[in-house]
């Protein structure tokens, strides 16, 4: 508890010096990750999570976190008291600052056969729907849950400050540990987003354009919209109602622009592939 605040207490009232990370990826216990943008606002940084690993359970008490699945399935806990929800490609998590939270891999659903072997990609219930209607790979069907795939995030933070974390719980000793320094870091050629930038990473496509608030529809209907710099504003009192840093699905943006007044903005666009 000792070591847990005193870390709570440098990252509450140090303010340690920034780190640049372009050109480099970060080595962690449960795989690695790198920046793919960063801004005075806001940094987009991709996780890969080894199969059965975890991130610490941990907080940021100064930003606020942006989690897009990008290849997968994430559980991601939700505070100490072991909540947690699913996350698969394409679907997005906002995170409060101050809120405890973990990322754990547990594979794509994939089930294998102990008996012959065979795989059958797909839930446990058509699994055992299968089994009912006498489809069987083999006649000692015995189907368990295979994990080897990595799992593929997009973090996005806000503001960009890795310093900004508290680990409470961690399965390889970090808890009450600041991020990862110098010696985790080895170059690499991380691709850089601007405006115009397309490519495929995991499942899904990411795009990043130049947004002057269409109403007519830009994304597509199930596409997460990353704001990377300028927003939505009530029009009435000036406050934010979305700002860089912010996930949100297109269905949820049509109707907030059909309220509020978008501001020109940067965005990155994340749909599954087709």
């Amino acid at each position: 508890m000792a070591v847990f605040l005193k870390a709570l207490d440098e990252v509450v009232n140090g303010k340690p010096p920034k780190v640049n990370y372009a050109g480099v990826r970060v080595r962690k216990a449960w795989g690695f990750e790198y920046q793919l943008f960063a801004n005075e606002h806001c940094a987009v940084w991709h996780l890969t999570i080894r199969a059965g690993q975890r991130t610490s359970l941990h907080c940021h008490p100064n930003k606020k976190t942006g989690l897009v699945v990008l290849k997968g399935v994430a559980q991601v806990s939700m505070g100490i008291s072991g909540g947690s929800q699913h996350l698969t490609p394409g679907e997005k998590l906002m995170i409060r600052a101050g809120c405890w939270h973990g990322t754990k891999n547990i594979g794509t659903p994939c089930w294998q056969c102990q008996a012959c072997e065979y795989q059958w990609h797909g839930g446990i219930e058509e699994v055992e729907k299968a089994a009912k209607e006498g489809r069987r790979c083999c006649p000692n069907q015995r189907m368990h849950l295979k994990n080897g795939e990595d799992l593929e995030v997009l973090e996005v933070e806000t503001p960009n400050d890795k310093s900004d974390l508290v680990r409470l719980e961690d399965d390889y000793g970090r808890a009450g540990k600041p991020y990862e320094g110098q010696e985790a870091m080895e170059p690499f050629e991380a691709p850089g987003i601007d405006n115009g930038y397309y490519t495929k990473m995991g499942d899904c496509e990411l795009t990043v354009e130049y947004w002057k608030g269409n109403r007519e529809g830009t994304f597509g209907k199930d596409s997460k919209v990353v704001f990377l710099d300028g927003g939505v504003r009530d029009h009435l009192t000036g406050h934010p109602v979305l700002g860089p840093g912010d996930v949100i699905s297109a269905k949820s943006l049509a109707v907030v622009v059909a309220k509020f007044s978008p501001l020109p903005s940067t965005v990155l666009e994340v749909r599954v592939a087709t």
